[in-house]
């Protein structure tokens, strides 16, 4: 049962460092398209829209490294010294 749990808590982190390497590199993806699909039609809403998009694809992965960086790792080595 032991193995196990670690073996979850390994592969949920694997899935959080993908998570917070592949968003962002989305996020500059959508930002080069939504400049250059808005940049003749509407470049007054320019700003407003990286604005959701960055706080949507930088922000949560920002979040998401520090709940692991704070939570999630001690959580793990504390599981892991108990066994």
């Amino acid at each position: 049962m032991k193995h196990e749990k670690n073996v979850l808590y390994k592969k949920i982190n694997e899935a959080m460092i993908i998570f917070m390497i592949l968003f962002p590199v989305v996020g500059i993806f959508f930002v080069i398209m939504t400049i250059w699909a808005l940049g003749e039609q509407a470049p007054s809403e320019i700003p407003l829209v990286i604005t959701v998009v960055s706080i949507f694809f930088f922000a949560l992965p920002l979040l998401l490294y520090i709940y692991r960086k704070k939570v999630w790792l001690k959580k793990c080595t504390r599981n892991r010294s108990e066994g």
